[in-house]
C-alpha cells in the first residue's frame, strides 16, 4: 500500500514537471508570435496564417496571368 502511495505521488510530482515545461513552452510560442507577428492568440494566429495563404494564392494567380500574358505577346512578336 505504502508503494502504490509513493509511485502515485511521484507520478503526480512527474506530471506537475511536464505541464511546467508545457506552460513554459506555451508562453515562448506566444512571446514570438507577439515579437514577429504583432499577435497574441491561437486565434489571432490562424487568422494571420488563413490571410498569408491567401495572399500567396492570389500571388500565385497574378504570377501565372502574367507569364500567360507574357507568352501570348511573345507569340505575337513572333519570338
Amino acid at each position: 500500500m505504502t508503494q502504490d502511495i509513493n509511485s502515485i505521488k511521484t507520478r503526480i510530482e512527474q506530471l506537475k514537471t511536464k505541464k511546467a515545461r508545457a506552460e513554459g513552452q506555451k508562453q515562448s510560442i506566444e512571446e514570438s508570435w507577439k515579437r514577429d507577428f504583432n499577435i497574441s492568440t491561437l486565434e489571432e494566429a490562424e487568422a494571420l496564417k488563413d490571410k498569408m495563404e491567401q495572399e500567396l494564392a492570389d500571388v500565385k494567380a497574378d504570377q501565372e496571368k502574367y507569364l500567360m500574358e507574357a507568352d501570348r505577346l511573345l507569340t505575337e512578336a513572333g519570338v
